[in-house]
């Protein structure tokens, strides 16, 4: 049932896709981190169908890389509620800036036995506007000790 709703919605999305891939860089770093609680809220509810609407509302990359991160996102997060538990909630535990090249934001989506690390990185581009680049997540919590 979600795969056909997954590929009902990304029919029905792709033009209003074209018509919004013009620049969807971001002004400052408050800008980012209210656009991307709202996405790892989204992914935190399990309503994953609407996070990847709302990346793909920042993405200026190949759709194709965002397409297929959100199937394979889909497929292995049915499994982890049996692996972890259910959702508690969702935390932002890093921020981190590069100079004026890079700005990382790392939330942890926390589940009753165990959580997800889930990052974005955006690259800082024409007109110092910041754009998102970069969208990953896995269940590598120790990392998160060894992240600059």
């Amino acid at each position: 049932m979600k795969r056909n709703l997954l590929v009902a919605l990304m029919i029905l999305g792709l033009p209003s896709i074209g018509l919004t891939q013009g620049d969807k860089g971001f002004m400052n770093e408050d800008e980012i981190k209210e656009k991307c609680q709202l996405v790892i809220d989204d992914f935190t509810n399990d309503e994953l169908i609407s996070a990847f609407e709302k990346l793909r509302q920042m993405w200026v990359l190949p759709e194709d890389e965002l397409a297929y991160l959100e199937k394979h996102t889909i497929e292995q997060l049915n499994l982890v509620e049996d692996r972890f538990g259910t959702s508690i909630g969702n935390k932002l535990v890093k921020e981190g800036t590069i100079e004026d090249v890079l700005y990382r934001l790392t939330y942890v989506v926390k589940y009753q036995k165990h959580g997800l690390r889930v990052r974005f990185t955006f690259y800082s581009g024409k007109g110092g506007k910041w754009y998102l680049n970069n969208f990953k997540w896995d269940t590598e919590l120790g990392l998160l000790f060894e992240e600059p």
